[in-house]
């Protein structure tokens, strides 16, 4: 920009001043020459093209300095601007992208119910109007449901369809690494009572729910996924690292992440998909009846069962509801 500048106006008056200055000699030479009014005309002339020619030189180089300063540190300002506004634009897609792709929380495995995974899905719970449950027995989450004074209204349960023990086969073999002299069929076998207790519990607290839909599916995700109105909730039961651990790896992220909407389509999918035993859980029907209710969906519940079911459900939630609670305060 100063070199711009100086061969603009600095250089091009140089020249300009030593044109006047030549000129002016050239004035004071005839000024020799004559005499008289001749001399006198021709030294002031010479004299005023000089002064005015140092004059008009010292205005330019003053000028440009300054408009050099001027125009160096507007374009200085406007490269600051332009930085910090690409700057913010960075932090932004930066911000985005861990929205996107980063949990907000991490739980770590443990052997024993984390104290802050409990506390921050209690709260998320108590904020929610709905509440979506994708895994495989769903028997924690039909405590909390039981056991907290404020929940959704409107909640889903996703679990393993209890007819096809098949589909509980490799979180059967989790169950086995932390679980000393249990055999496969024993493991397998306390997964499918798991389902059962999901759903003689989801009987006993019907009243608490608006609407309360449950989806038994041959396909069950073996990770547990529980989405609230504003963020997800994952356990990875599928994390080789910690399989030892009988409560898995933790992530929290929130709505505007990708996994959030993922999982919420893939769960819209199975509870409209025709090929999973979906129902509501009716309200105004006897426990002998909601027992024939399930056998009609193929669920093989007979009343005896649903009574000892029922008595295990009521020992689960007292051994389990004191620690979720004890993590909520």
């Amino acid at each position: 920009m100063g070199l711009l500048l100086r061969e603009l106006y600095f250089n091009r008056t140089g020249v300009l001043l030593l044109v006047m200055s030549l000129a002016a000699a050239g004035m004071y030479a005839l000024s020799v020459r004559s005499t008289g009014r001749t001399e006198e005309f021709w030294i002031a002339l010479a004299t005023g093209v000089l002064g005015a020619a140092i004059f008009a030189f010292a205005q330019v180089a003053l000028t440009t300095r300054q408009y050099e300063r001027f125009l160096g540190t507007t374009v200085k300002d406007a490269v600051i601007a332009e930085i910090a506004k690409a700057g913010e634009e960075l932090t932004r897609t930066y911000r985005s992208m861990q929205e996107n792709y980063v949990p907000t929380t991490q739980y770590p495995a443990s052997r024993t119910p984390d104290v802050r995974f409990n506390r921050d899905v209690n709260l998320s719970m108590r904020s929610s109007t709905q509440y979506t449950f994708r895994g495989l027995t769903g028997k924690y989450a039909i405590c909390r449901l039981a056991s907290l004074n404020t929940i959704p209204r409107d909640v889903r349960l996703i679990v393993a369809d209890p007819t096809r023990p098949a589909a509980m086969d490799s979180r059967a073999r989790r169950e086995m690494a932390y679980r000393d002299g249990m055999t496969f069929e024993q493991a397998r076998q306390a997964l499918v009572d798991g389902v059962h207790l999901t759903l003689v519990g989801a009987y006993l607290t019907r009243m608490r729910f608006d609407r309360f839909e449950i989806c038994l599916t041959a396909d069950p995700n073996l990770d547990r996924v529980e989405i609230f109105d504003d963020e997800i909730y994952l356990a990875l039961f599928t994390d080789t690292e910690n399989e030892t651990f009988p409560f898995p790896l933790g992530l929290r992220f929130n709505k505007g992440s990708l996994l959030y909407q993922t999982n919420q389509r893939e769960c819209s999918r199975l509870l409209s998909s025709p090929y999973a035993i979906k129902f509501e859980v009716p309200k105004n029907l006897s426990e002998f009846e909601y027992c024939s209710f399930l056998q009609q969906l193929g669920v093989q519940l007979s009343h005896a069962a649903f009574l000892e079911f029922r008595d295990r459900y009521e020992e689960f939630r007292r051994d389990t509801a004191p620690q979720m609670m004890t993590a909520s305060t």
